[in-house]
């Protein structure tokens, strides 16, 4: 894996493939889930398992394009990033 590619996936700007990604796992010790920071308690199994508003938020998504789903995908990454005040 090149630098910048590696450096890309830790400044969160892509993702890796999933055999880079166990590439990765391998070789720093861990497991892929860790490198993810997923646990089986925060991946909900259901759409049930999910809050209200997140469960609006699916329903909305299922409609989309997959034009449309990666223009939200963009806007939910800034969003993400910035920082939310409190008032």
């Amino acid at each position: 894996m090149s630098p910048a590619v590696y450096g890309r996936i830790e400044r969160g700007g892509m993702m890796p493939s999933v055999p880079a990604l166990r590439r990765l796992a391998v070789a720093l010790g861990v497991s892929p889930a860790v490198l993810l920071d997923m646990s089986a308690r925060e991946m909900p199994t259901t759409d049930k398992d999910l809050s209200p508003e997140i469960r609006k938020a699916v329903g909305i998504l299922r409609t989309w394009s997959e034009s449309k789903v990666a223009v939200g995908c963009a806007l939910l990454r800034v969003l993400d990033a910035a920082p939310i005040r409190e008032e």
